[in-house]
């Protein structure tokens, strides 16, 4: 009888697992350029995921190669000789990326910022140029219970919206809501940004929702006690019209 090999089992149990639980295959990615003459790469920072599903792609002339055993790193390539322009040793997937039509400027989501010391990232051809975290993204309400979660990678979803407009990212934070007792509080504090994909420095910055806050941290308390102050009142003169009257 021939013994499975631990390492397989594990492999056979994560692909399982990526299909039933909601996991992210670790899967490399590349991606062929608007002009056809560069391909940005991201390898598998789980090769074994790789070795046992293996994605190929095929390059402008036809050719079909295997991602993992053609490029050594995460880049930009050139889509003819295959020759790296800018190699680096971070993965991605591809969802969490948008970039120029030459992979020039890369902008990077990092999904699981709310835990980590970054969630938005700048490259210019490879080169980290600027980043941010929650921490300064979201301007309040930052903490996990105002923010909605996913079962999809197991996350805290701190981000809204991310796209390409022209040479520009734009990004909107998660909505803040409340969940108590089987009923959402619905806090509507949302930021939205617009950046300079090649800096990735702000060029707009909005909130919505600010009011919201307000009406349930001031106004609301207020309402709150002046309705109670006046059903005491009633029941404090109907007492005393009573006694008035026994």
């Amino acid at each position: 009888m021939r013994c499975v090999p631990l390492a397989a089992i594990l492999l056979l149990l994560s692909g399982l697992a990526a299909t039933m639980a909601g996991i992210s295959a670790p899967s490399s990615s590349a991606t062929l350029s608007a002009d056809g003459k560069r391909i940005l790469v991201m390898v598998s920072s789980v090769p074994a995921y790789d070795n046992l599903h293996p994605v190929y792609f095929s390059l402008p002339y036809g050719k079909s190669i295997v991602i993992q055993e053609t490029f050594p790193k995460s880049g930009v390539y050139d889509s003819a000789t295959l020759a790296p322009i800018w190699q680096r040793d971070w993965f991605a997937l591809k969802s969490d990326l948008l970039w120029s039509d030459d992979f020039t400027d890369i902008a990077r989501l990092n999904r699981f910022g709310l835990t980590r010391d970054w969630a938005l990232a700048f490259y210019h051809e490879g080169r980290l140029v600027r980043r941010y975290d929650c921490h300064y993204l979201l301007t309040g309400f930052r903490h996990w219970l105002f923010l909605p979660s996913t079962s999809w990678d197991w996350h805290t979803m701190w981000y809204g919206r991310f796209k390409l407009d022209g040479n520009h990212i734009v990004l909107s934070t998660a909505r803040r809501r409340f969940y108590f007792a089987g009923h959402e509080l619905d806090l509507g504090l949302t930021e939205h940004y617009v950046f300079d994909l090649s800096t990735g420095t702000i060029l707009e910055r909005s909130s919505t929702g600010v009011w919201r806050i307000w009406f349930y941290v001031v106004i609301l308390p207020v309402v709150i006690f002046v309705l109670v102050c006046g059903l005491l009142f009633r029941w404090i003169l109907g007492r005393l019209i009573k006694k008035r009257h026994s």
